[in-house]
């Protein structure tokens, strides 16, 4: 049997990671002896971006995308003026024209990895070693010292950074999420096996403690056949199929050191054997094929389900449940566990998007300080302007359309368990982690607001809910984490792979709906591999191992 190879948690210093991609610091491109993180410029430095353009970004009055406290920052901080070129609803696409004819801006937020490949093939990007170490801040190079040193394999190429990763953190797996009411109203206590979560699921809906009538209440709601995605997948089935050491929708690396993806192996088919047998007994809802993304949201909006797979951040990717069910109660848990107790998951690559630097662009290090400034607002370290953008908190507003960067965060690997635990203290013992950033400190106390009753903004319910509900079980001490070796696009991947997964798909919903039956999943396997796979399985596996120097 293929077996994934465990994670370690040990995480290395920053130094290897960044004199390893090169062999020493290019040039200093500013002024003799001026290597200031926060050093501002003369004269003032035009800068071209793009952005991707967020049709409603809910931000505060006063704040566009193109103008808000962060640009008047860098314009007054590092005499910085940026221009976005341009706003697209399609931002790859538009990138991907703009690489055609070599027309890019001077910094590229990149995010998909066969776009970052493409800059390289054509010579559009420069290298950026040694430029984090010089103008990187203190925060900045200690968040990323917690990824470990292969963080950068990806995007080195002959030895040069050619772009810096912005990070996801870790623990984004799924939880077992659970009305606590009515576990309550049934005298039922929290399950914790396949076993146990089949057997309440039941209970819920055959003694419907939400009162939704007969025959209306879901067992465990699912995302019919997307429910196989494989990280941070919302009502996802993957932790049951981790009990069986199928891992769908993941590269994984197998004992021998090749690389096998996780949906056509043997024990996917075993695994859903298993989730099969669900279906057959009610618990997982045949009607759910038949349901739109929304109608299956709404299952739990509205009431109907009381069991659910998702991550700790539910109460942010679900800011109106609260509005619809105030006096339901919430909990959650790793929970499928195995026979040992244990709880098997497959982490991401903790890689949100790329940022690169357009070759021949004198300034390089305006990168690192532009991140710098939009940082140290957003996480509280600048006391002047973060006061400026709290409203965008409050609001509960998309940051990400408001800070310049786009979707790139720079947060350290294990904040979600960290944060978690902070809160739980500071709502339960009322002591204050003095260690955390003021930004993480000023979420804790809205959470604490929320739970002592002094605020009733919902913005300050999501933070409670994600931060002392959810965030607190990421980290338990029974997880067995798994990583992935491959998460990104490779060259056939972009022609065929949106075939291959419509395959995928469809091979989910005809054997889980029952138009066909188990023995199917092998003739998907065989079509899998004809129409592509095998070519990007050779593919995968020789990128894998190009990363790690072979």
């Amino acid at each position: 049997m293929k077996k994934a190879i465990i994670l370690s948690l040990c995480l290395l210093m920053l130094a290897p990671l960044l004199t390893s991609c090169g062999s020493s610091p290019p040039d200093n491109p500013l002024e003799a002896g001026d290597n200031d993180p926060y050093g501002r410029y003369e004269k003032p430095l035009k800068v071209t971006i793009a952005k991707v353009n967020n049709s409603n970004p809910n931000l505060p009055d006063g704040m566009t995308m193109l103008d808000n406290p962060f640009f008047d920052a860098l314009k007054e901080k590092l005499n910085v003026e940026l221009e976005v070129v341009w706003l697209a609803d399609d931002y790859s696409q538009q990138l991907a024209l703009n690489i055609m004819t070599g027309d890019v801006p001077d910094l590229i937020n990149v995010l998909d990895y066969l776009t970052y490949k493409q800059l390289v093939a054509n010579d559009l990007i420069q290298p950026l070693d040694g430029l984090m170490d010089i103008y990187g801040n203190e925060y900045m190079k200690s968040t990323y010292a917690t990824y470990g040193s292969d963080y950068f394999d990806f995007t080195t190429a002959d030895g040069r950074l050619m772009a810096i990763p912005g990070n996801s953190g870790g623990y984004q797996q799924n939880l077992l999420w659970v009305r606590k009411d009515w576990l309550d109203a049934l005298n039922l206590q929290p399950p914790k096996t396949l076993e146990e979560i089949i057997y309440v699921a039941q209970q819920f809906m055959q003694r419907d403690p939400g009162g939704n009538g007969p025959g209306n209440t879901i067992g465990i709601n699912s995302h019919r056949e997307h429910s196989f995605r494989g990280v941070a997948n919302q009502y996802g089935l993957e932790t049951i199929c981790y009990l069986y050491d199928a891992y769908p929708g993941n590269w994984m690396t197998a004992d021998d050191g090749s690389v096998f993806y996780g949906s056509v192996q043997p024990e996917m088919k075993q695994a859903l054997t298993q989730i099969k047998s669900i279906y057959d007994v009610g618990v997982l809802d045949i009607d759910s094929f038949q349901q739109s993304w929304e109608d299956i949201r709404m299952n739990v909006q509205e009431g109907r389900c009381g069991l659910w797979f998702t991550g700790w951040g539910f109460g942010y990717n679900n800011p109106d449940f609260n509005n619809f069910l105030p006096d339901a109660e919430l909990l959650c848990y790793p929970a499928p566990l195995d026979e040992s107790g244990g709880f098997t998951y497959v982490d991401g690559n903790n890689v949100r998007s790329w940022y690169a630097v357009r070759k021949g662009f004198e300034n390089p290090e305006v990168l690192f300080k532009i991140l710098n400034v939009c940082f140290d607002i957003w996480l509280g370290f600048d006391e002047e302007y973060f006061e400026k953008v709290t409203s965008i908190r409050e609001k509960g507003s998309n940051w990400t359309s408001a800070i310049p960067t786009g979707d790139f965060n720079i947060v350290q690997y294990d904040i979600i368990p960290v944060l978690g635990e902070a809160t739980r203290r500071y709502i339960d013992e009322g002591v204050m982690d003095q260690t955390l950033i003021p930004s993480d400190q000023y979420m804790v106390r809205q959470a604490a607001a929320w739970a002592n009753g002094t605020s009733s903004a919902n913005g300050d319910w999501m933070v409670y809910l994600s931060r002392y509900i959810g965030s607190p079980q990421t980290k338990t001490g029974i997880e067995n984490i798994l990583k992935p070796a491959f998460s990104y696009t490779t060259e056939t991947m972009s022609d065929k792979w949106e075939s291959l997964y419509a395959l995928e798909r469809d091979m989910y919903r005809l054997i889980l709906s029952g138009e066909m039956p188990i023995d199917y999943f092998d003739e998907f396997v065989t079509q899998w591999y004809e129409m592509g796979g095998r070519v990007i399985t050779e593919e995968v596996d020789t990128l894998v191992r190009e990363s790690r120097g072979g």
